[in-house]
This record gives structure tokens, C-alpha cells and sequence, in this order.
């Protein structure tokens, strides 16, 4: 890509097990995407040593993530971006950015200009035109859409998955206590069945209405159509995405590139649309999936869930 070519940001969000990581290390396998993972991290604990890029190599010491950085520095500050970080990163700034008068300028606005030096440092080191961030917050998200002019686009990508199996998931990973009990922890598919809930509409008001930037898939329908959920997403971002298609219809596998922050799936080196992804709300217990239906199931009806 030429540096003085448009540049687009992705911005996933989504509820965390909702299948984001997958779909964004596919596209990250378009000749004009790169998939940056969860850009949150960076510059902790990302940039910190011990860590390792999907490469397998030390992020330290990455051919790729070294230059990265290098431009950046060109540009920002690591320190500075350390403490935006530390104070737009919870979801509990979110509010004051949304009711301040100067949430285009001041402290915001060098944050998203911090932002925009990252994503066109890895623009430029990748040659690619479209930049993947899953980081989810809303706040990145709005700092993002600050960055919006004539060298660059942003785009929205919100990933819904059934709430039933967000709750079951994370409660595999999350909320098991330690020991030989096995158990969970109280109250866990409570907990889940209100931030999906939370999260979900919160990003249906805060980019829902930008229509030319918002695109809405649900995990079950890229899992069982690819063929038109990658469509979809060809047609939103103008990209010609058959060759992608063709290889998810095949069950083919993807390698992850070079991603340091984001998901341990990562560290795997390679992922596979499974149609599993899609299967798994039968498998929460009966009183989980009631106490679901109770919290979230209006909201599961407005995504389309039964």
C-alpha cells in the first residue's frame, strides 16, 4: 500500500467469546488486510520482554513488530500512549468522553492521534490499505471515528454470538474455581448474561446508526453462510473477498501472522472456521439457559435469537 493511500481501520467489537478472533484472523489473510489483534495491549503489556508474537518469535526481536515500533516512535510517545491507555481503556471513561464539550480536542483528541500513528505505522510496515484492531472498547471506538478524513476510513464491525453460548464459554474460562471441585463460581451466568446484554446494545447506540460504517453479523450466520457473510464484508469494506470464500467453504486453515496482543488463539499459529462455534448454547445447564432467558432473552430476540 502506498503510504499516501487511504487508509481504513476495522474495528471489531464484540462480547468477549464471540468469535472475533477467528473471523479477523481470516480477513487478515486478504493480500489488503492486516490483523493487528487486540491493539489495547500495546504498549503493555505487548511491548513489555517475555512476550511472544504469533510468529514465535520474541516480540523484542520480531522482523516485523521492531519497525513497527520504530515508526511509531517517529510519531508518539510510548510512554504517553501508556497512559491514555490507562485512562480510556475501561469502559468507565466511556461516559465522560460521550458528555464532554472537548471530546474533540485536549487530552481525547492527542489519544486518538496516538492511536492513528499506530495503525498507519503498521499500515505502512504491512503494505496493507486496511488496518484490524479487536480491542472491543467503545471508547478506542469513538476515539477511531475522530480519526476519520480524506487519508483515512474507519469501519465498525460488530460480532453478535448467541448470548447462551458467550455465558457458557466464558464460564469454561473464566469462572471455574480452583481445586478438584470443578466448580463455578457464583453467580458467573449471571454476571455474562448482563455484559452481554450491556455490551451488545451499547454498541448497536453508539455505531449503529452510522450506517456506512456499521456492519452487524451474527457468529451462527458466518458459520453455517460464509459464502454470504463474507460477502458482506467484501461489499462493507470493497474488497474482493472470493478467494477467502472459497477457503472457508473448504474448511480450510488460516495462519494468524503477526499478531502480539489479543487472544491466546494467537499462539496456536493457525485457526479454522468451526461450525461448532455456533452449537454450543444447548450445552449450557437448564437453569443457566432459564436465568438467560430471564436477563437477556429480549435482547436475544432483537439479534434475531430464539
Amino acid at each position: 500500500m502506498s503510504t499516501t493511500g487511504r487508509l481504513t481501520i476495522l474495528y471489531v467489537v464484540s462480547s468477549p467469546h464471540s468469535g472475533s478472533t477467528v473471523l479477523s484472523t481470516i480477513l487478515g489473510n486478504h493480500p489488503d488486510v492486516f490483523f493487528a489483534g487486540e491493539l489495547y495491549e500495546i504498549p503493555e503489556p505487548a511491548w513489555i520482554p517475555g512476550v511472544t508474537c504469533s510468529c514465535g518469535l520474541p516480540a523484542a526481536t520480531c522482523p516485523f513488530w521492531q519497525p513497527v515500533r520504530a515508526r511509531f516512535e517517529q510519531k508518539a510517545n510510548v510512554e504517553a500512549l501508556h497512559r491514555d491507555e490507562g485512562t480510556f481503556r475501561n469502559w468507565k471513561s466511556l461516559p465522560r468522553v460521550l458528555l464532554s464539550r472537548k471530546s474533540g480536542s485536549g487530552e481525547f483528541a492527542q489519544y486518538a492521534g496516538r492511536l492513528g500513528a499506530l495503525v498507519r505505522a503498521l499500515a505502512d510496515q504491512s503494505g496493507k490499505r486496511v488496518v484490524v484492531d479487536t480491542s472491543k472498547g467503545a471508547t478506542r471506538g469513538r476515539a477511531y471515528l475522530a480519526l476519520r478524513s480524506r487519508e483515512v476510513d474507519v469501519k465498525i464491525l460488530h460480532v453478535v454470538r448467541d448470548g447462551r453460548g458467550v455465558v457458557l464459554s466464558r464460564k469454561n474460562r473464566e469462572a471455574r474455581v480452583p481445586g478438584p471441585s470443578g466448580g463455578y463460581r457464583p453467580a458467573a451466568a449471571l454476571r455474562y448474561s448482563v455484559l452481554w446484554v450491556g455490551a451488545n446494545l451499547a454498541y448497536v447506540l453508539l455505531f449503529g446508526l452510522r450506517r456506512e460504517q456499521y456492519l452487524r453479523l451474527r457468529l451462527e450466520d458466518v458459520t453455517r453462510d460464509p459464502d454470504r457473510a463474507f460477502e458482506r464484508i467484501g461489499q462493507f469494506l470493497g474488497l474482493d473477498v472470493s478467494q477467502l470464500r472459497s477457503q472457508v467453504r473448504a474448511g480450510a486453515t488460516f495462519p494468524v501472522g503477526h499478531v502480539i496482543a489479543g487472544n491466546r488463539l494467537r499462539l496456536t499459529g493457525q485457526v479454522r472456521m468451526q461450525p461448532e462455534l455456533s452449537d454450543t448454547r444447548d450445552q449450557l445447564p437448564p437453569g443457566d439457559r432459564r436465568l438467560f432467558s430471564i436477563v437477556a432473552g429480549w435482547t436475544a430476540r432483537l439479534f434475531g435469537y430464539s
